[in-house]
């Protein structure tokens, strides 16, 4: 669980992911991003801050996401870990590169811009979340 009564975890303390790229601060960024965006929704709401609905809600939603990354990363680095997968790693990487749809879609998501990302993350203004 990423929350308790009177705490609730982002980052490594949530989770902890291979460094590759800097992905897992990437991670605790959107986590703090999605903790804001849930306690402002409980405030709007007139909820307790700690109301635990919308705190096990923030929780499945970064632990989804989290562990979507971490088995990505962990794919990536078993395929530059074993050399017999070396074909194989350079045929995906050169569709990967001819592919603007591809890499935008795993550029988007390793940034944390995804559709399904924090609206903060995705840039929109803390002010505009408060009204």
């Amino acid at each position: 669980r990423y929350w308790g009564q009177s705490s609730v975890l982002v980052g490594d303390a949530a989770h902890v992911v291979h460094p590759l790229a800097g992905q897992g601060v990437n991670l605790g960024l959107q986590d703090a991003a999605a903790l804001v965006e849930t306690l402002l929704e409980n405030r709007r709401q007139s909820r307790k801050l700690n109301d635990e609905r919308s705190l096990r809600a923030y929780s499945r939603y970064r632990r989804s996401e989290t562990e979507l990354m971490a088995r990505g990363i962990h794919g990536i680095r078993g395929l530059f870990s074993l050399q017999p997968l070396a074909v194989l790693r350079r045929l995906g990487i050169g569709l990967l590169a001819r592919s603007w749809h591809g890499k935008d879609a795993l550029i988007r998501r390793a940034a944390g811009l995804s559709a399904n990302a924090p609206a903060l993350a995705r840039g929109v203004e803390l002010g505009q979340l408060m009204r």
